[in-house]
């Protein structure tokens, strides 16, 4: 076999190029064969050659696999198909079962992770062409041993793959080399042009191939230099016959670095500069910034002539770069081809396939339910169902109601959450009654949902045990039955790959001939990792556009211009590291028995430092190298040493700190990487030019005159925003949630709804003016959430009074024997769901809470018997206008949990779950008005007193903390000046909200508000502003009002320093 060799690729490419138009010259309907090691590297030089001759009659470009399938076409019984990846694990997997005393066996069943570890080395003994004699005859120590009987095991078992014409590709090769010197006979030149060194079974190929028509094998070597040794190495070992040499080329016209890529690696030799701007170096913050960068400048090229097809941004990996790529390229529509793969997981149809699978096989949990169930994808048809379930709020619903799993769950306990009413404890008339109509919507949506989850699960009754081919059968149907249909724009290679993976799973019945009944969920369990295994090249296919590669893909072919990312230590070169299974020193006494190339880890370095030459002198006329100086979060990284030999043959000096200060700095402050995109390479998109405009304005009020101007004044509400809410002008409050008067309707307010005005003004702006609804609190799937449990004690005791009360008979016996049914009524669904869950801890829970209502409704009957105290009313809700003087009457709404009466007047009672009743009856929070409820309870029911009860193990005597204040009672005012102080706070409070401001107030709320997120009380302009804005005054003198000497906004500022503020 002839050797020719030259370390620019370009020559190597002109020599294929001229040979091929040599032989057509000689005979135009002359076969000729051109054998590459890569799919991409076909479409190439199929590209080149008819470029070259104009027409490719006759000429065959193949890489290895196809070579092998086309040599074996028509010989009955030979392999015609390569199994899959998961099927080789299945096969390894079955090895290692019945070998379970193997010490690899023990290992890999202690850490399955390493199962793919383990089938890399296999594979590298299949592909070297190695025997399990041969493996056995070489290995040293006891774990070297325990991997040559499972590499004869393992051997053994692909050979069961011959039944269904299935094969690795070692054994594809195998076969296919017995008949190649027949094969090659049939044509006038066979070269081989691409690769540098062959896998085992290959290098058996093409021998064959050889012996029938001599091969011409085109290798970048360049003799004798240190860069390709690797390749020399290669070639002098396995391709040359004993006192063969390799064949030098000569010199042509070529790449841009042509005759100085020998200099790589060489000490002695520096080749001298390159005129400027032939090489450009740069370095830039984070792999966003260096592909964007990149892509820019392709583009730069494209638009001065350059075809895109004959561009490439080339990394050693692609796998940093996924996101930036997908982001950049992809969604911004740039047309480009790639080697970039992807997971077949990420196939929406795939993965809601797979979704539905394992939701069918895990009896329906919450989070993967609801996601199966918010599928746009599914066709409910195919269940029976005709109007889809609403599944945009399946999560949502499901997470709220505490739903864990199971169609009873789905089907009963969601639709009894759904179906109670959602209000404020002291709702109107009118929100109560709106939220019993939602209620009775969300109840028959809820029973929608269920109805769904029913369905699902009546469908995939195939979750039960079949053999492989039938439970590949009953998945193919579901995918084509219940999934929409291709002819929606789904691209069909996603399909394709996961049918191929359903013909793998009959394949374990039909071919490894495991005949059992499989449980569907371990069916489920072998898809999941099959499809976790799987990848796509959804850019594989040349459709034109830019070249995105890694440096393997990018083997062989040759560019205008190549923009080299990722120079990054670690990144390019990789770091080899030893295999676990099988010693470097183990592998090299193998090559030599064998006489076949086994990969050795430590000679990675040499195969980096090829690499790197092929990348660099794969450009004619252009190449940009580019690192990144630190990753997207600033973090420091470390630029590769290769970079000191890209400065040898650029630079004229192999010195990376002269590399390091040649290169252009790519900056990472947003308006000066944009002033630099702009400079070079003169591209920006108007979204970058718009924000370049702003970020120059030397002042807020330039950038924004200026930016109000572009596109057609759509910027300027946005820009007046900007400026007002960045201001400390305390006049400035337009966007500080002041909407002027008459924009919030006060008709009639509630009483929870005037505290929550007190406590914070944006906080009621949020929830009464904006209608922005806090979400509901996710459910426990083990407790009742707070609330929840609030609201059904509230009914309880409703109820349970007003039965004593229709009996007659306010007796604490009486009582007692009605909670135990009373508590099971109130509770309901949710306390069934936690005594099935958590028998045990529910039922302390259950006790625990039924005593402290026993001994709160055992010692507040005594009291009101005592107090000679008859009921009255039950949840009665209260609707009055009140006079808080100086012409301000306002209509209030409240609900009271309970009236008694006796011949001195009415006493209203509260019940209260958690919190300080303390401090809900003080009264200088009353003034500063951060609680209301109380005293507006009190004017509602004409001067009444008010009562707050605690109820529940908070309160209970001698088990909660606050006890020893259970009950707080609100006679009235305790003088005339704090009622004339709480008077003027209702009054200030009112003309707040129909003057339309509404001020943030911090506090302990700011801790639980469900706002916070929107809200800027931590913006240092907005605190500013709020803090001196003469329109709200008054309200933050609120503050510093007390019960004892300064219940009045007059006694504030009459106690404030003469230097302080003058009063309005």
């Amino acid at each position: 076999m002839r050797v020719l060799a030259h370390a620019d690729p370009f020559v190597l490419e002109s020599e294929m190029l001229e040979r091929v138009a040599a032989a057509k010259a000689e005979d135009p309907l002359a076969p000729l064969l051109v054998v590459v090691p890569t799919a991409r590297l076909v479409a190439h030089v199929r590209r080149r050659i008819a470029e070259r001759t104009g027409a490719c009659l006759g000429v065959h470009v193949l890489h290895h696999r196809a070579l092998a399938l086309t040599i074996l076409d028509g010989i009955v019984g030979s392999p015609h198909r390569v199994a899959s990846r998961p099927l080789f694990l299945a096969i390894l997997s079955r090895v290692l079962d019945r070998i379970p005393d193997n010490p690899l066996a023990r290992f890999v069943r202690a850490r399955p992770g390493a199962t793919s570890a383990l089938l890399g080395t296999l594979r590298d003994l299949r592909d070297a062409g190695a025997e399990p004699r041969d493996l056995r005859a070489a290995v040293r120590g006891s774990r070297e041993e325990a991997l040559a009987q499972v590499y004869e095991a393992y051997s053994a078992g692909l050979a069961s793959l011959a039944a269904g014409g299935l094969a690795d590709d070692a054994a594809l090769a195998r076969a296919a080399t017995g008949a190649a010197s027949a094969f090659a006979k049939g044509f006038a030149a066979i070269v081989h042009h691409g690769a540098y060194e062959l896998i085992g079974v290959h290098l058996d190929l093409v021998r064959a191939l050889d012996l029938g028509r001599g091969v011409v094998f085109l290798s970048p070597i360049e003799p004798g230099a240190r860069v390709s040794e690797y390749a020399e190495r290669f070639a002098e070992r396995h391709l040359l016959s004993p006192g063969e040499k390799v064949e030098s080329l000569e010199h042509r016209a070529g790449g841009l670095l042509g005759e100085r890529l020998g200099a790589l690696y060489d000490e002695a030799v520096e080749p001298g500069p390159l005129p400027a701007g032939r090489v450009r170096l740069r370095h830039a913050q984070g792999a966003r910034t260096e592909i964007e960068t990149a892509v820019r400048h392709a583009l730069s090229s494209v638009a001065a002539g350059v075809a895109p097809e004959g561009i490439a941004i080339v990394a050693r990996s692609l796998g940093p770069y996924a996101a930036a790529v997908e982001e950049i390229l992809d969604d911004g529509g740039l047309a480009h081809t790639s080697s970039l793969a992807v997971p077949l997981r990420r196939d929406p149809f795939v993965r809601d396939l797979l979704t539905l699978l394992r939701a069918v096989a895990d009896a329906f949990p919450r989070q993967r339910t609801a996601e199966i169930l918010a599928s746009p994808r599914l066709r409910w048809e195919a269940f029976g169902i005709d109007v889809p379930p609403p599944g945009d709020v399946a999560e949502a619903w499901s997470r709220q109601a505490g739903i864990v799993g199971g169609v009873e769950e789905w089907t009963t306990w969601l639709a009894d959450w759904a179906g109670r009413p959602r209000h404020d404890e002291s709702a109107t008339a009118e929100e109560r009654s709106a939220a019993e109509r939602g209620a009775r919507g969300r109840f028959a949506q809820a029973r929608r949902i269920g109805d769904a989850v029913v369905a699902l699960s009546e469908r995939c009754r195939a979750a039960r045990a079949l053999d492989w081919a039938a439970h590949a059968d009953e998945v193919e149907r579901l995918a084509r039955d219940a999934f929409v249909p291709g002819g929606d724009g789904r691209p069909e290679e996603p399909i394709g790959a996961f049918a191929g993976l359903l013909a793998e799973m009959r394949a374990l019945k039909e071919v490894l001939g495991d005949g059992r009944p499989v449980p569907f969920a371990e069916m489920v369990a072998w898809l999941e990792e099959a499809v976790g295994d799987a990848t796509l090249s959804p850019r594989r296919s040349d459709d034109g556009g830019l070249r995105v590669l890694d440096a393997m893909q990018a083997r062989g072919l040759t560019f205008e211009r190549v923009l080299l990312v990722g120079m990054n230590s670690g990144a390019f070169p990789r770091v080899a590291r030893e295999d676990p299974f099988l010693s470097d020193s183990t592998r090299a006494g193998l090559s030599e028995t064998i006489g076949r190339p086994v990969p050795v880890k430590r000679d990675g370095a040499a195969e980096e430092r090829l690499l790197l030459a092929l990348v660099l002198g794969s450009a004619r006329n252009g190449l940009d190298v580019s690192w990144q100086r630190a990753d997207d979060s600033g973090r420091t990284r470390t630029a590769s040493i290769a970079l000191r030999e890209i400065g040898r043959i650029a630079l004229g000096s192999a010195d990376l700190d002269k590399v390091r200060d040649s290169a252009d700095e790519v900056p990472a402050h947003p308006r000066f990487r944009l002033e630099h995109l702009a400079r070079d390479p003169g591209l920006l998109s108007p979204d970058e030019e718009t924000l370049l405009i702003a970020l120059r304005g030397r002042r807020s009020e330039a950038a924004a005159a200026a930016l109000a101007g572009r596109d057609a004044g759509a910027l300027a509400r946005g820009v007046l925003m900007l400026q007002s809410t960045e201001s400390f002008d305390p006049a400035c409050t337009t966007y500080d949630a002041r909407v002027g008067v008459g924009r919030v309707v006060l008709d009639r307010v509630a009483v929870t709804a005037l505290e929550q005005l007190g406590r914070c003004p944006l906080q009621f702006f949020f929830r009464r003016a904006l209608k922005v609804y806090e979400l509901d609190e996710p459910a426990s799937a083990f407790e009742i959430a707070e609330r929840d449990l609030g609201e059904r004690v509230h009914a309880l005791l409703e109820s349970l009074y007003t039965r004593l009360g229709e009996e007659g008979r306010l007796d604490a016996d009486r009582a007692e024997a009605l909670l135990p049914d009373e508590w099971e009524r109130a509770i309901g669904v949710t306390g069934a769901r936690l005594a099935e869950r958590l028998p045990v801890l529910w039922g302390i829970e259950r006790e625990r809470w039924l005593a402290a209502i026993r001994a709160f409704v055992r010692e507040d009957l005594q009291r009101l018997a005592s107090e000679g105290r008859a009921p009255c009313s039950f949840e009665e809700t209260r609707r009055e206008s009140v006079d808080f003087g100086e012409g301000i009457v306002q209509v209030i709404e409240g609900r009271f949990d309970r009236t008694f009466r006796r011949d001195d007047g009415i006493l209203v009672g509260d019940y209260k779950t958690a919190g300080d009743l303390v401090e809900r009856t003080s009264e200088t929070a009353m003034l500063k008005g951060t609680t209301l409820q109380v005293p507006l309870y009190a004017a509602l029911a004409d001067g009444a007193s008010v009562e707050l009860l605690g109820v529940g193990p908070e309160y209970a005597p001698g088990m909660g903390r606050r006890a020893e204040h259970r009950r707080e009672q609100f006679p009235g005012f305790s003088r005339p000046e704090v009622e004339a102080g709480f008077l003027e706070t209702a009054r200030l409070l009112i003309r707040l909200a129909r003057s339309g401001r509404f001020p943030l107030r911090k506090g302990r709320h700011c801790s639980w508000c469900p706002y916070a997120g929107a809200c800027r009380r931590n913006d240092p302009p907005t605190v500013y502003r709020e803090e001196n804005a003469p329109d709200t005054r008054d309200f933050r003198d609120l503050a510093k009002k007390n019960q004892r000497d300064k219940p009045t906004l007059r006694d504030v500022r009459a106690a404030r320093p003469a230097a302080g503020e003058a009063e309005s």
